[in-house]
């Protein structure tokens, strides 16, 4: 009652007119401050679904359907953003996500992942016949690594040259894959095994030898009904003998009858 009358009263004063719009004023600005309280508490929430975000699962390890089903099921859309080379990280396995695993998220967001493409591979370089350190430089050269050596024995073979490599020449492996290699190590007198030549034409017969670092001497020729004309019937040194490189082996080559 007595704020009825004050208001009356006011109204009736001769002020009212210079106090109403001030009153109005603040009024409307009361007004004002309930309305964005109500925005902020309620209206906001529904547009924005704040109260919808949660925390992203992890899928790094997994493979991209199980990614991708994991992802589905919390309302999240999964994109592929990369595939990188990993020697440790199977082919298909995700390596990365982002956001971050159990990072706070909101529904239908797209998680983007980095996939393994599996290791890079590479073919190993023939080593045959080459130096060590020409060997490093063709494994180097392929993305690989030179590992231990070892020693072999290749009559046929210079000394210390490599003779084979472990994982042999022409095979494919994953970029960095350790290459062991056999060095040959020829007899301490430098004695080489003489090869089987008969039955072989002079010519490859020749070659034979000289892989082995013999020498062809003298070459005979007698009738053989048999064997092709220049094929090798008798060698002057046994094969499977271990000799001095540089030794001479006689050949007795076939020749046609007359």
């Amino acid at each position: 009652m007595r704020e009825r009358s004050f208001i009356w009263r006011l109204k009736s004063s001769r002020h009212w007119p210079v106090l109403r719009w001030p009153l109005y004023a603040a009024g409307l600005m009361v007004c004002f401050v309930l309305l964005g309280t109500v925005a902020n508490t309620i209206v906001m929430p529904l547009v924005t679904r704040h109260g919808s975000e949660f925390r992203t699962p992890s899928v790094v390890g997994k493979n991209l359907r199980e990614a991708e089903s994991i992802l589905k099921a919390g309302g999240l859309r999964l994109e592929i953003e990369s595939r990188q080379h990993s020697p440790a990280v199977p082919e298909g396995v995700i390596m990365d996500q982002v956001p971050r695993p159990y990072a706070m998220v909101k529904k239908n967001r797209r998680i983007k992942v980095v996939v393994s493409a599996g290791a890079r591979m590479t073919v190993v370089p023939f080593l045959r016949g080459y130096t060590p350190r020409q060997s490093q430089l063709m494994l180097e050269e392929a993305g690989l690594e030179i590992g231990g050596e070892s020693y072999a024995r290749d009559d046929s073979l210079p000394a210390g040259v490599v003779v084979s490599s472990i994982p042999a020449g022409g095979g494919s492996v994953p970029a960095g894959t350790v290459v062991n290699i056999l060095i040959n190590k020829t007899d301490a007198f430098g004695l080489v095994t003489v090869p089987i030549l008969v039955g072989e034409n002079i010519k490859k017969a020749e070659a034979m030898l000289n892989r082995q670092g013999l020498v062809l001497g003298a070459v005979y020729r007698e009738i053989d009904a048999v064997l092709l004309p220049g094929t090798v019937v008798r060698q002057s040194v046994a094969a499977g003998l271990r000799v001095r490189r540089g030794t001479a082996v006689d050949l007795t080559i076939a020749k046609e009858s007359w």
